[in-house]
């Protein structure tokens, strides 16, 4: 059997990863495949890109920095790089840990599974492979805040702290905006 490999370096933002693609000529079938471990800094701080096999799919995370952890989940339609400004200044004190939500960035992109218990479980065998033996700050943003809340909601002595930005959960609105909310 026969495989070409074609392999580039790619520059985002002074974020380096490498794509490998190799192809067989027999079945003309291309495999990309992500490299883990890859190492990058963000204002002198050292975080890497890892995969991790949870709930049935691959979830692609970001990790840096030492001390308590510190769950981020982005919002609709960022990824871990959403974060990006605020991960140094945090992995000074914290174990930030950012991933891809299912669906999106460099995470599996399934059929389903896109319901809060779904995604919540995703991050909780996250948390669990990593090792984090200890309630964790869990900070999420728009769409995140649906596993964040799922995930708090299924495994409150997980959590010691939780953060939502910009998101109405259904039920919450104000009356005075009506059933369609201020849209």
């Amino acid at each position: 059997m026969s495989f070409s490999y074609n392999s580039r370096c790619y520059n985002r933002n002074n974020f380096y990863f490498i794509i490998i693609k190799h192809e067989s000529y027999y079945n003309r079938t291309t495999t990309t495949t992500f490299i883990e471990d890859l190492s990058f800094d963000i204002d002198n701080v050292t975080f890497s890109h890892h995969m991790a096999s949870v709930n049935g799919i691959q979830l692609h995370y970001v990790i840096g920095g030492q001390g308590d952890p510190i769950i981020l989940l982005h919002g609709f339609p960022q990824s871990w790089y959403e974060w990006r400004h605020i991960m140094p200044a945090l992995a000074t004190h914290y174990t930030v840990a950012v991933p891809d939500l299912r669906g999106f960035g460099d995470s599996s992109k399934p059929v389903t599974g896109y319901d809060g218990k779904t995604t919540a479980e995703d991050i909780y065998q996250l948390v669990s492979q990593l090792g984090f033996n200890q309630p964790i700050f869990l900070i999420a943003h728009d769409v995140g805040a649906q596993t964040a809340y799922s995930y708090a909601s299924a495994h409150p002595n997980n959590v010691s702290k939780l953060v939502i930005i910009d998101f109405i959960f259904p039920g919450f609105i104000p009356p005075e905006f009506g059933d369609n909310g201020p849209w």
